[in-house]
Order: C-alpha cells, then sequence, then structure tokens
C-alpha cells in the first residue's frame, strides 16, 4: 500500500503567520508554493513558481555563465525604481562594440552604458521630445570619418560639409558689413587697428601699422579715413610715404610676404 507524505499546509495568510524550524517545509495552498523555514523568519522564504512576479536581489542583479552569453528574454517590461523616475543601468564587463545591441521599448527612463565605448544606432540618431526641444548636452567631440553633413552646403562659393576647413575665393557674398560702427583711433609712431574700417585722427606720423592677425598668413586689406593731417614714413612697414588727406579713404594692402602695407595714396 502506497504512503502518503503530506506537510504543514494553510492558506496564505495562515503560512505567513508561521515561524518553523530550521529546514521545515510549509506548503502555501493559495500561491500553490512551499516556504522555507530558518526558525526564525515568519512565512519563511517563498520559492517561486512560473507566473510569479520575482524579485531577484535586493540592491543588484548579476547574470553570468562562464562558457557562453546568457540571453534574458521574454522580457516585456522593466519597472524602475521610485513612483515616476528612475535609472536602469547596463554595465558590459568587456567595451561594448557593435555587436552589442539594447533595446528599449519603453517611452521613458534612463539607460547608461557605463565608461565604454557605446555605439547608438547603425545608421543616424534621433532626437525628439514632442512638447519641447531636445537638449544633447555633455558632449566634449565628436569624432569619426562620418561626421559630416548629410547634404553638402555652400559657403559663399565653397562647398561645405563639416569635414574640412573652408578656403579658397569668396563667392556671390554680396555686401561685406562691419559688426559696429568704425572707431576712431590717434595718429601714433604705431597704431594697430582691428576693424576693416578706421577712422585716424591727429598729426603724429605713422611709422609702423601693427596687422591683424588673420592678415599674417595671406595678407589682407583695411580703409583709413584720415580726420587728421598725419603722414605716414617708410621707417617701420609701410611701403611708401604719403600725406593724408581729410575726408580721402587710403586703401591699405598688406602682403604677408614683405611684411608691408601698401598705401593706394
Amino acid at each position: 500500500m502506497a504512503t502518503t507524505l503530506q506537510f504543514r499546509r494553510g492558506n496564505t495568510a495562515t503560512a505567513a503567520a508561521v515561524t518553523g524550524l530550521v529546514g521545515e517545509l510549509y506548503i502555501d495552498t493559495d500561491k500553490k508554493t512551499i516556504r522555507v523555514h530558518d526558525g526564525s523568519t515568519a512565512g519563511g522564504t517563498i520559492l517561486a513558481t512560473l507566473g510569479d512576479t520575482t524579485y531577484i536581489g535586493s540592491t543588484a542583479v548579476t547574470l553570468n555563465r562562464a562558457s557562453a552569453n546568457l540571453a534574458l528574454t521574454g522580457i516585456s517590461s522593466v519597472t524602475l525604481p521610485g513612483s515616476s523616475s528612475g535609472t536602469a543601468q547596463i554595465i558590459p564587463t568587456a567595451a561594448a562594440g557593435s555587436g552589442t545591441v539594447i533595446t528599449l521599448p519603453a517611452t521613458s527612463g534612463t539607460v547608461a552604458l557605463l565608461a565604454n565605448t557605446t555605439y547608438v544606432g547603425t545608421t543616424s540618431i534621433a532626437l525628439n521630445r514632442s512638447s519641447a526641444s531636445q537638449s544633447l548636452t555633455g558632449i566634449t567631440s565628436i569624432d569619426g570619418s562620418a561626421a559630416t553633413l548629410t547634404t553638402t552646403r555652400t559657403l559663399w562659393g565653397q562647398n561645405f560639409n563639416g569635414g574640412a576647413n573652408v578656403t579658397g575665393d569668396i563667392a556671390s557674398a554680396g555686401l561685406i558689413s562691419q559688426a559696429a560702427a568704425a572707431p576712431t583711433i590717434a595718429s601714433a609712431a604705431t597704431i594697430a587697428p582691428t576693424t576693416r574700417i578706421v577712422f585716424v585722427s591727429g598729426t603724429t606720423a605713422i611709422d609702423t601699422i601693427t596687422p591683424p592677425t588673420s592678415f599674417t598668413a595671406g595678407g589682407g586689406q583695411i580703409v583709413i579715413i584720415p580726420t587728421g593731417l598725419f603722414t605716414t614714413t617708410t621707417s617701420g612697414n609701410i611701403a611708401l610715404a604719403t600725406t593724408a588727406v581729410i575726408d580721402r579713404a587710403i586703401q591699405m594692402t598688406y602682403d604677408a610676404t614683405t611684411t608691408k602695407w601698401y598705401p593706394s595714396y
């Protein structure tokens, strides 16, 4: 005749109030599972069954398999801590490469790959927020051979896609204006204009004109409008001695090879 072995049992409320002996098994007839007792914990430790909401760990969960990659599949949602916000971190033990794929079906929350090179998207990255503009902050550099504009544009007749500096002639620029009204500087042995158009007052002879920094590589031009009867000499970096005529503009051309200014009169 067969022998039937039964353990102590009760519904969930009853089982939760029981403090069993060390190693004692108690059957929860509502949950259809076993509670393992340790002699001190009321209700014991519940063994999970398929279909249960299962809590793994109190602070962190580590999934590891030494012989092969371990897949975590069938996850329909991840509840972040807190009532309205939280952070879920996925931290690979090795640098994440192009073969590491993380799919985020949720509409909110934060996922971080820490201390690794992270690849986002295979062809493009879209940032979108329906209620306001989305800011991309904390970026110190964008590196890579593909860091160019999708559609090449032109800047004053020169093609520009972000891949190299723009050089060459300026075409189709229209009028070129200064950012502010031309300043006035007093004539002196050395003057240092910082704008393309400048008024110069006084009668002191000018020996040297300090070229703007941008002129030192290839040269450039400025326009001096005299408001005083100053002169220029050839003792410095001016190629031609002149006498200013009030209100008659002098076009000064600087050549980086000779490091000289060439006045129009």
